[in-house]
């Protein structure tokens, strides 16, 4: 049989419900579609438009799964952010409509550690829970990936080492200096007037409580290529209270990304902001960093440390701790 159905121009695979209905999954100039047939093969005019349900994210869907109270899930693997590509995990009420509980608005979006993060595989838990298997970059090259949602499309808190392959690096209720190495981390600062380097790698950045500075001494600590994302990000940037300090990078200021400045640009979701250089070096590597939330309207110059500004406050050691093949060094704030 031949269905003719909007936007659709190929399927991926199908699944059967209790009931016989088929879903078709597939990807079409529309975005994501699914389809769903009457046993005999029409479409099923209760589901979606007139059989068909489109949604944005962009995507190809990979895996369906039926839940047992008629909710569907679909991964999915996205790239509006093209080359980042996350995992998507896509929630539909049994009427094709996007289920508002799952996720954010009915997606669930993991972005794991690297730019390229591909979805391929969904089984269901008896609690609920989802796993989620796939691709992911790493560490240059690429690796098998695994995560585990809640039922509401939140990401297990316990599953996995290192929580997808972040090392953790974490302070102290004290004012602490917290420097990365060249793996992928996850740097947690916790109370008090913290600094935080993540060395090379792509790390995760999260300051806490206090007034917090964000340092980046070197280019290769947090930058992309035309193909690859090697950028840090962070977590909970609170500008009235934070800095981001990339001084050494010899930035003079914001602008247009150009010839010494820093252009900052939101996602189309308005779910992330990038603080961007588009002057690649000549390894074709230009610096960027992401900030979790739309912080365009919140960014003045007084949130940077810039070129020829004074700024560190001096720093003695407190202690060095290795944990297999990083070193995390803690300093603190001298008087």
């Amino acid at each position: 049989m031949s269905l003719s159905t909007p936007g659709t121009s190929v399927a991926y695979g199908f699944a059967i419900q209790e009931d016989g209905k088929i879903l078709v999954p597939g990807n079409g100039a529309a975005g994501m579609v699914v389809t769903r047939l009457n046993i005999d093969g029409t479409l099923d005019t209760g589901f979606g438009t007139d059989g068909t349900g489109s949604f944005d994210p962009q995507g190809i869907p990979r895996a369906v799964v039926m839940q047992p109270d008629g909710k569907i899930l679909i991964a999915t693997s996205t790239d509006e952010n093209y080359p980042d590509m996350d995992f998507k995990v896509v929630r539909l009420n049994p009427d094709g409509s996007l289920d508002p509980a799952f996720g954010n608005a009915g997606v669930a979006s993991i972005d794991i550690a690297g730019d390229y993060d591909h979805a391929g595989a969904l089984a269901l838990l008896g609690d609920g829970s989802i796993i989620v298997g796939g691709q992911s970059a790493y560490q240059g090259g690429t690796d098998i990936s695994l995560i585990r949602l809640t039922p509401d499309g939140q990401l297990g808190p316990s599953f996995g080492a290192n929580a997808g392959h972040f090392l953790p690096v974490r302070g102290s209720e004290g004012d602490d200096l917290l420097a990365g190495s060249a793996a992928n981390e996850s740097l947690l600062a916790g109370a008090g007037a913290d600094v935080l380097d993540g060395g090379g790698g792509r790390d995760l950045l999260e300051g806490g409580e206090g007034s917090d500075v964000f340092g980046f001494s070197r280019l290769e600590d947090s930058y992309r290529t035309s193909s690859r994302n090697f950028a840090d990000r962070i977590l909970d940037f609170d500008a009235g209270n934070d800095r981001i300090d990339v001084s050494a990078l010899g930035f003079t200021g914001l602008g247009d990304g150009h010839e010494g400045t820093l252009a900052v640009i939101a996602n189309t979701g308005g779910t992330r902001t990038y603080l961007k250089s588009f002057d690649a070096d000549e390894s074709g590597r230009r610096f960027e960093v992401s900030l979790e939330g739309n912080l365009v309207s919140q960014l003045p110059g007084e949130a940077f440390v810039f070129a020829n500004q004074t700024t560190a406050p001096d720093l003695g050691l407190l202690g060095v701790s290795e944990q297999g093949n990083r070193v995390a060094a803690c300093l603190f704030w001298c008087a």
